[in-house]
């Protein structure tokens, strides 16, 4: 009789009581510590089965506030799984006393657009809103304490985030597949940033990190295909394997003073890499050959005076183009970089600390003045005083070509060569579209060619005339 008795009472529940909310859908809840907490009724592997449950859907308001049995209950966290593939969620808005979202408890919640939170919530667990494909934009609140592993990854639209003051640490796969990214704001409480953190954020260009950071897990930045330049923050000591695995379009890495050692192979299949710039006076220890990982021309620049202990260390030293850098910075830029770009032509040196930089107007405009009024152009500056320096371009008219045609010149391209016909007699200069200066010359010949290094973008700049743009394509 007792296990007919059993049979009949039927399936137990993963909830406590269920309740219809604002926006007319049935939510259901567990009591936790007298406080109500939103749970799934399904079990584990099926949330929401669809043959007993109708799971939400469009806009959903979670209320701050339920009644069971004639008492009302606090409700304080969104529960593990709580809306886990509730594919047809839209837009969720939470109560005002709710200060936890769980471990996955939007996942894959791949239509939903907008989830709005108050200004009390303090935790989002793991993998929250892991796969919630549609959502463009979160607001983290300021006392968010907490963000657990993979608690966005895979959010292809998510744009743009702001990190609370009030976290430490960047986890384990946080914007992990994050591939529209491109904006983030990194506060300086931030201390660590964890493994594949921001792995194949491939729209992320550039991030600025704060010096408070002193650990960056291995391939943090792996496959970030469109990352240019990174700087480490001061406080770093270690490089760890893989943290740019395939960025194919990093440049430019800049390694702190403080850096000890760097580990495995950091840099791999950045086939783009022309500079990698170290600030310690002391080689860091390389756990492998460093320089077969790089192209064979990238520039390693060094501090004043460590040239020769670089050059003697087993690592360093496999690197063919070793440079003394100063380690001056100077910031060159075009008000509007439709009007112009600005190259640097000679840059400081560890005996002299003058730079000097040229605006460079492109088809129709002309260069007007510097930001401090100085009209000077090219123009030399001491990087110690004037570190910072914009152009400003003006209109002057679809002019283009016919400066070219003024001396009968003309630029094409061929076999990864850039050719200047008809300049004869004339200088010329080719920048890198990032304004570095890779070729120039005293007087041209008739047919001068210029072999460049890897297809891209650069200016070329005959004489005094306006620079024009060329395409050097893959062969």
């Amino acid at each position: 009789m007792s296990l007919m008795l059993v049979a009949l009472v039927g399936r137990s529940y993963a909830y406590d009581f269920h309740s219809v909310a604002p926006t007319g859908q049935t939510l259901y809840y567990n009591i936790v510590d007298g406080y109500a907490v939103v749970t799934y009724p399904g079990d584990s592997t099926n949330c929401w089965d669809p043959d007993l449950y109708t799971e939400p859907a469009d806009t959903l308001i979670v209320p701050s506030i339920v009644t069971y049995n004639d008492t009302d209950y606090v409700v304080r966290a969104v529960g593990r799984k709580a809306f886990s593939n509730c594919a047809r969620l839209l837009w969720v808005k939470l109560g005002d006393s709710i200060v936890r979202i769980e471990a996955s408890a939007f996942q894959y919640c791949t239509r939903l657009e907008r989830v709005d939170v108050s200004g009390g919530l303090e935790s989002i667990g793991a993998q929250a809103f892991e796969y919630c494909s549609s959502m463009r934009k979160f607001v983290i609140p300021q006392n968010v304490h907490e963000l657990g592993v993979g608690a966005f990854s895979f959010c292809s639209m998510l744009d743009s985030i702001m990190l609370p003051s009030a976290i430490s640490t960047i986890n384990e796969s946080l914007f992990y597949s994050c591939g529209s990214l491109a904006t983030i704001f990194v506060p300086n409480t931030i201390t660590s940033i964890g493994f594949s953190a921001f792995r194949s954020c491939s729209s992320l260009r550039t991030i600025t990190l704060p010096n408070s950071i002193t650990s960056i897990g291995g391939a943090a930045f792996a496959y970030c295909s469109n990352l240019r330049s990174f700087v480490f923050p001061d406080s770093v000591t270690t490089v760890n394997n893989y943290t740019f695995f395939d960025c194919g379009q990093l440049t430019s890495v800049t390694l702190p003073e403080g850096l000890q050692s760097i580990q495995g192979s950091p840099f791999n299949r950045n086939v783009r890499m022309t500079e990698l710039i170290s600030l310690n006076p002391v080689p860091p220890t390389v756990s492998s050959n460093l320089a077969a990982t790089l192209p064979s021309d990238v520039l390693v620049r060094v501090p004043c005076g460590s040239y020769d202990v670089y050059a003697s260390d087993s690592v360093w030293g496999a690197f063919s183009n070793l440079m003394e850098y100063p380690g001056y910075h100077i910031d060159y830029s075009a008000d509007d970089t439709a009007a112009g770009d600005v190259v640097l032509l000679v840059e400081p040196t560890c005996t002299s600390s003058l730079a000097e930089v040229q605006a460079v107007p492109h088809e129709g405009y002309e260069f007007d003045h510097w930001h401090d009024g100085n009209r000077d152009n090219p123009r030399s500056v001491d990087v110690t005083v004037d570190p910072v320096l914009i152009a400003y371009f003006v209109y002057v008219g679809p002019i283009g070509i016919n400066t070219i045609d003024e001396v009968d010149a003309r630029v094409t391209t061929a076999s990864n060569s850039i050719v200047v016909s008809g300049a004869e007699g004339l200088p010329i200069r080719v920048y890198e579209i990032n304004g570095r200066l890779c070729h120039s010359c005293g007087e041209a010949s008739v047919n001068h060619r210029f072999a460049v290094e890897h297809p891209g973008v650069y200016l070329v700049q005959i004489g005094q005339y306006r620079a024009i743009k060329v395409v050097v394509l893959p062969q």
